[in-house]
């Protein structure tokens, strides 16, 4: 639909306006308004008052076979949803025909996601960023629901095809899912024949290349993405709002006529309808899209998103360092949920729009608690102010020992109080990890292979200089990173979670046994689980030089003869400093174990054990289909329990895609000495 943001009500027509009643399936009767307030490809949306007087819309098809049975088919569509028990859809109420044009009623909704979203940031300014990011795991549940409900008598998944705002209308139970005029069911018996669908401004370019696979979950997650985006931002991600960088000449015909698919009317419609599949016909894809050079989040949209974030926050109190980290934490998931293609290209979309929604609600949570702990340090300020200010009045000294003690109670009972709000470190504290947490001076170090038997990207040899940080003396362990799950801010492991493909009972998690153990490192994390947690934590994934540095540097040592060949100096890795491959466990040994290995610093299993997510990211460029595909990856250091020695190097740099999930990944957090000093 172009338009479906509705009134609450319409004026009645007046008698030379008036339009012929129409009688639904229940014997019902519904008088039309006097002008449609909502108009699509195969049907128009009526205000409409039913004979008890209540408010209702009415969906009535185009002239046209086609057109009526496509509604037909929706209205069928929202009575399985409804039987199936799917809260997030909107209802089908009556069955109508107008002129034998189908129909069927729905109720009169007040707005559409846009002005729910607007609402919303005017209602609570102070907290309108994590409005914004709650509407969206909203959706991202309610179309989770929508891709995993079973239907009775329908094998397959549903996919929705046509998300944007004017399709999320707001009821009672918040927004609800409209339009499935354009939904297909996927992953069923039989092929479907694909067509155009949805809208070009948020839906992906899949549809555009041709031998298309079947349509999956992530045009619906990519789709709530893009809103995202433009809530934020108030546009939409550069190569999506202006494709044609990354169009060939025929690839440019195409997205015209799709444009033109999306405003016109019939017969226009049909024309570029026609025109869409001559320029497709017998084209390959690499003759339509070229997107060398083009990421899906460029650096004008990350910096667009953190000035969206902020913009939104102006009013809230969260703290520069809280605020950076979500925009960084928002542009990596857009990143992600924004790939241009997931045809040809692997899918790296989100697949199961419930790993959206709780990326999303895991930047809510720690706003939340940035909020909640720059409110208790205010408060606490607060009180140490007044005391300063009573000690200086004259009639400091005229107040009885009494009023003395019971203000002093006060104020203790006030930072007591304070202190039992469950909360995160503020941004400027040091987590509650120091105590396992060991310091690296400042200084200048050397970073790279200064021996020459090392890998090319671990070359040229370069200084850089390093400010004052704290290191975990371990890896996290599964117990730690269990807090922060029961926290409610991190995400359980993939391992964890019995839908995942991962979970120990299925085939895809036998990898993982044997790993869970409470004081084992925690392993199957993906590099935004691991951010998550050293942001709670009040820390952050170290840069791969700090972790090279705490690895094979020494104090106060600038010069390449003072970095170490190993952790613990110049002897070759053995079993009693390090658990890699020779050693023949197959598994992971507790965090504070073997403590031979530690690095000059007093830092336990930099090598060995799990390879270690670090913040540094590393592009990767390989060919697909006659062309060029960039990836960002991130760096891991240290290597693992399967290693061969060569990879245990601290110089050494193994890449992966962010969202990896392996059971030879963990990751250790670092903390900024600086933050912690004006504590």
């Amino acid at each position: 639909m172009r338009q479906t943001l509705v009134p609450g009500a319409f004026p009645s027509p007046s008698p030379d306006e008036a339009r012929p009643a129409l009688t639904g399936d229940s014997g019902r009767v519904y008088v039309t308004g006097p002008a449609p307030i909502g108009v699509g490809a195969q049907a128009e949306v009526w205000p409409a008052q039913r004979d008890d007087g209540v408010r209702v819309a009415i969906k009535i098809a185009h002239a046209g076979a086609a057109a009526s049975t496509a509604i037909a088919r929706e209205a069928d569509l929202l009575d399985a949803l409804t039987a199936a028990g799917c809260t997030h859809a909107v209802r089908c109420l009556d069955r109508v025909k107008a002129d034998g044009r189908a129909g069927f009623v729905l109720p009169l909704y007040a707005m559409d996601a846009d002005g729910h979203v607007r609402g919303a940031i005017a209602d609570a300014p102070a907290t309108a960023i994590e409005s914004v990011l709650r509407i969206v795991a909203g959706i991202a549940r309610a179309l989770g629901e929508l891709h995993e409900l079973p239907l009775a008598g329908i094998e397959g998944r549903l996919v929705h095809r046509d998300i944007k705002p004017e399709n999320l209308l707001v009821g009672d139970g918040g927004l609800l899912l409209a339009d499935f005029g354009g939904s297909l069911l996927v992953e069923g018996p039989g092929s479907i024949e694909l067509g155009v669908f949805g809208s070009p401004m948020w839906a992906p370019f899949d549809q555009m290349l041709p031998g298309l696979p079947e349509p999956n979950p992530t045009w619906d997650t990519y789709a709530s993405c893009v809103m995202l985006f433009w809530w934020l931002t108030g546009g939409r991600p550069a190569y999506q709002a202006d494709p044609w960088p990354m169009l060939t000449e025929r690839g440019r015909k195409i997205w015209a006529a799709l444009c033109t698919l999306a405003e016109a009317d019939e017969p226009a419609r049909r024309d570029a309808t026609q025109a869409l599949f001559d320029a497709r016909d017998g084209a390959r894809a690499s003759e339509l899209v070229d997107v060398r050079g083009h990421a899906a989040i460029q650096e004008a949209d990350r910096v667009a998103i953190g000035e969206g974030v902020r913009r939104l926050a102006d009013h809230a109190r969260y703290g520069d360092i809280a605020l950076a980290d979500c925009a960084r934490d928002v542009a990596d998931l857009l990143a992600r949920g924004l790939s241009p293609l997931s045809h040809p290209s692997p899918p790296n979309r989100y697949w199961r729009a419930a790993d959206l929604a709780e990326e999303l609600d895991g930047i809510v949570s720690r706003l939340v608690l940035a909020r909640a702990a720059r409110a208790a340090d205010a408060e606490r300020a607060g009180l140490r102010a007044q005391v300063r200010a009573m000690s200086r009045s004259p009639r400091w000294g005229r107040i009885t020992a009494a009023a003395i003690g019971g203000g002093l109670l006060v104020a203790a009972l006030g930072l007591g109080l304070v202190a039992l709000v469950p909360r995160t470190p503020g941004p400027m504290e040091i987590s509650r990890a120091a105590p396992n947490a060991v310091e690296v001076g400042a200084g200048t170090y050397m970073i790279g292979d200064v021996w020459g038997d090392g890998e090319p990207d671990e070359r040229p040899v370069r200084s850089v200089i390093l400010g004052a940080f704290r290191i975990h003396r371990t890896e996290v362990s599964n117990a730690d990173y269990a807090s922060c799950v029961d926290a409610r801010v991190c995400s359980p492991l993939a391992w964890q979670d019995a839908k995942s493909p991962y979970a120990l009972a299925k085939p895809g998690g036998r990898g993982f046994q044997r790993l869970d153990g409470a004081t084992l490192p925690a392993v199957g994390v993906t590099w935004q689980q691991a951010s998550t947690f050293c942001a709670w934590e009040g820390g952050r994934l170290p840069t791969e030089e700090e972790w090279e540095v705490a690895a094979s540097s020494t104090p106060g040592g600038a010069r390449v003869e003072d970095k170490r060949r190993w952790p613990w100096g110049e002897a070759p890795a053995d079993c009693l400093r390090a658990n890699f491959g020779d050693c023949q466990l197959g598994q992971t040994v507790p965090v504070d174990s073997l403590p031979a290995g530690d690095s000059a610093w007093g830092v336990r299993h930099l090598v060995g054990n799990v390879w270690e997510w670090t913040s540094s990211s590393y592009t990767v460029t390989r060919r697909m289909l006659f062309r060029r595909v960039s990836e960002e990856h991130r760096v891991l250091r240290g290597g693992s329990y399967v290693s061969v020695p060569a990879a245990l190097r601290p110089t050494f740099r193994r890449h992966a895609d962010p969202s990896d999930v392996s059971e030879v990944h963990g990751f250790r957090c670092v903390f900024d000495l600086a933050r912690s000093a004006s504590r």
